[in-house]
């Protein structure tokens, strides 16, 4: 059995006239890689929220067979029923929070989103009045966005040497943070082991720097072309679609 574990945005699902679609071709190689027996599912930094609110046009069609959300604070099976969970600590989020200093920082709990300021009116998110609400809440992860590359450089790299128990990741124009020993790349030694496999047998694919964990963690790794340099340099292959990913893993499968 192989194992597959791809990133949402800009890997499995595209956004056409501002509905987030897959594409055709991916749903047929997933489909016919799981009736060979194999299991293919999500690695996305987003909450499983934020994955029901998504809803792209071929919903249902892909059945996945496991969910890391939350850059890995939180791997469930296919009915969504936990596998591991973990937790930011409420003063290490905080002390994150006012190391990024700006407005756009969003947390999510096991009840949605919460931030202090929505400034993404497409997101359900509940207004909080003060920093020590967040003492109150069960936080999966956070995410500051300063919609800025080189600004989300400076705030990750000033976090990460903050000494907090926290997995900072760069993506992109954001940061992600989730707790302590968690992140898309610990997750799919999780997955490897809720399956029984090796690590070697769980590949990956992604196309942003907060795929970097798992594609060096991966047995068999794959970065999207539009990816950025550093991830591409870190993959075992680079490839323009899931389905091509599928692909080199049945022929190095038959090898």
């Amino acid at each position: 059995m192989k194992i597959l574990a791809s990133d949402f945005d800009g890997t499995i699902c595209f956004r056409v006239n501002d509905e987030h679609c897959y594409r055709d071709e991916d749903i047929k190689a997933i489909s016919e890689f799981q009736k060979k027996g194999n299991k293919f599912g999500l690695n996305t930094g987003r909450s499983l929220l934020t994955l029901d609110n998504v809803h792209p046009k071929t919903d249902g069609v892909i059945p996945f067979d496991f969910f890391v959300v939350d850059s890995g604070a939180l791997v469930a099976d296919q009915n969504k029923t936990p596998i591991f969970e973990d937790w930011i600590d409420s003063k290490a989020a905080r002390k994150a929070m006012n190391i990024g200093n700006i407005d756009n920082v969003f947390f999510s709990t096991e009840d949605g989103y919460v931030s202090f300021k929505n400034t993404v009116p497409q997101l359900p998110c509940r207004i909080l009045d003060s920093e020590s609400d967040l003492n109150d809440l069960h936080i999966r992860s956070m995410c500051l966005e300063p919609d800025d590359l080189k600004i989300a450089a400076m705030i990750s790299q000033r976090i990460s040497e903050a000494g907090l128990p926290l997995t900072v990741q760069q993506n992109w124009t954001s940061v992600d943070i989730s707790p302590e020993g968690c992140s898309k790349g610990t997750a799919l030694a999780r997955i490897a082991d809720h399956y029984k496999v090796e690590l070697k047998d769980v590949a990956a694919i992604g196309d942003g720097l907060n795929d970097l964990s798992a594609i060096k963690a991966a047995g068999i790794s794959f970065a999207m072309e539009n990816a950025p340099e550093q991830l591409k340099a870190a993959a075992d292959y680079t490839v323009d679609s899931v389905a091509k990913a599928i692909e080199i893993l049945e022929e190095l499968e038959k090898n």
